[in-house]
């Protein structure tokens, strides 16, 4: 499978994802998320993947969404409501 954001391996159990846009300090696009998606699908059907690493190329992990790049696929906005959430607990 070719990737053109991405860089995917898996080694000794252990698979890696990294963010390749380096220029773009990893900013997201769709099509890496979509490319995301297909690299946690293909470690979900391979018994031999342990451990699953996301990590970036180049000075930052990520600056988030590339809103120059076009991140958003057409109507792929997300309502926040459909949104899961999660409840935090101190003690």
């Amino acid at each position: 499978m070719a990737f053109e954001t991405i860089v995917f391996e898996k080694q000794d159990g252990i698979a890696t994802v990294t963010m390749n846009r380096p220029d773009r300090l990893n900013a997201m696009t769709w099509r890496m998320i979509e490319e995301f998606l297909d690299a946690v699908e293909d470690c979900a059907q391979d018994d031999a993947v342990r451990v699953l690493v996301f990590t970036g190329a180049g000075r930052a992990f990520s600056s988030g969404d590339d809103i120059v790049g076009g991140a958003s696929a057409p109507g792929a906005a997300i309502q926040a409501e459909s949104m899961p959430t999660a409840a935090c607990t101190t003690n």
